[in-house]
């Protein structure tokens, strides 16, 4: 926006000799809403950038969630491909990091499907045996109800989400903080070959979360997805 220049004022002579001076002009300040207006937000969710309000995520129900409704609280995301051999490997230990955040009103996990295969049944088809309608994404249900799958799934058709997180394997993690930063992009944890209790075994994602918590600052805020 071009700044509006006020006139400019010449001072009256105090006598024959003296010679008029100029006041410097003075720009206007654009408004505090135009001003907003041209702040761009980020086209790729890296750590350090903040995902915006107006992102929504739609669950196998078709329901919604906003990154609007989860400011405030640590949100841990996981991509998820229920055929993918690392997310077999890693299930039970995702599953017992959900768990474990339960109990925590301030920390929110969620799984996002971006898997075209997995997502081609997205439309109800006719019914089960018991005459009651087949909900759609019927196999992903199946598996979630077979795993006891204790984390809500969300779904991406197309890869739009995926494409803005550069989310390219399975499970690629994020923790984004109650200010909507992206904090940690990468592995689940160190080796998910490793077991817990081994003194070599790292989860970068309760490392990230529990750092946030304490208000203390993030060390390991890149690594390698495995999958």
């Amino acid at each position: 926006m071009k700044a509006i220049l006020l006139p400019i004022l010449m001072a009256g002579a105090l006598t024959s000799a003296a010679t008029a001076q100029e006041v410097k002009p003075t720009p206007v300040q654009a408004p505090a809403e135009d001003a907003a207006k041209e702040v761009k937000k980020p086209t790729v969710y890296t750590v350090g950038t903040q995902v915006p309000t107006d992102l929504v995520l739609t669950d196998l129900d078709g329901k919604t969630l906003s990154m609007k409704e989860l400011r405030g609280k640590t949100v841990v995301v996981t991509w998820y491909a229920i055929h993918c051999p690392a997310i077999t490997a890693t299930v039970e230990r995702l599953k017992t990091m959900a768990k474990e955040f339960e109990g925590d009103k301030d920390v929110v996990f969620i799984a996002i499907n971006s898997d075209k295969n997995e997502l081609a049944d997205a439309k109800p088809k006719g019914v089960d045996k018991d005459g009651n309608p087949i909900k759609p994404y019927a196999t992903i249900r199946n598996y979630m109800k077979d795993k006891k799958i204790n984390f809500r799934m969300f779904v991406d058709p197309g890869n739009k989400i995926a494409d803005r997180f550069q989310a390219k394997t399975t499970p690629h993690m994020f923790v984004i903080d109650g200010k909507g930063i992206v904090r940690y992009s990468g592995a689940l944890d160190n080796d998910m070959r490793l077991k817990k209790e081994e003194k070599d075994y790292r989860n970068y994602v309760s490392e990230t979360v529990e750092a946030i918590k304490a208000n203390r600052l993030v060390t390991t805020t890149n690594t390698k997805p495995y999958g």
